[in-house]
């Protein structure tokens, strides 16, 4: 939050709002929403870039049955069961053509 706040990580805020989460498991975690000055260009995807970044592995081939690929597979199979949905909360999977993107 100082970060936010008094450094201006991002530019500057005018306007915050947050709420703290303490759930069955893991650590309290806080959900922030920052309104940040007109001047700050959000609408940029460049400026957005710098910020937010995600990547998915790519799919190993089928005959690779490496560790790696093993534990990749698995990787993406958890992803894909637990943190791509859309917008009506259905879960869904690795279906893209070149399996190195979500099925949205």
């Amino acid at each position: 939050m100082r970060d936010m706040l008094e450094r201006d990580f991002f530019g500057k805020v005018v306007a915050h709002v947050y709420s703290i989460e303490h759930q069955q498991k893991g650590p309290p975690h806080a959900h922030c929403l920052f309104t940040l000055h007109p001047s700050v260009p959000t609408w940029d995807p460049a400026w957005v870039d710098q910020y937010v970044n995600a990547e998915i592995p790519v799919m190993p081939d089928d005959d690779d049955h490496s560790q790696e690929a093993e534990e990749t597979r698995a990787y993406i199979e958890f992803l894909a069961n637990s943190m791509f949905h859309d917008c009506h909360g259905k879960l869904l999977g690795i279906g893209h053509p070149d399996q190195s993107q979500p099925a949205l």
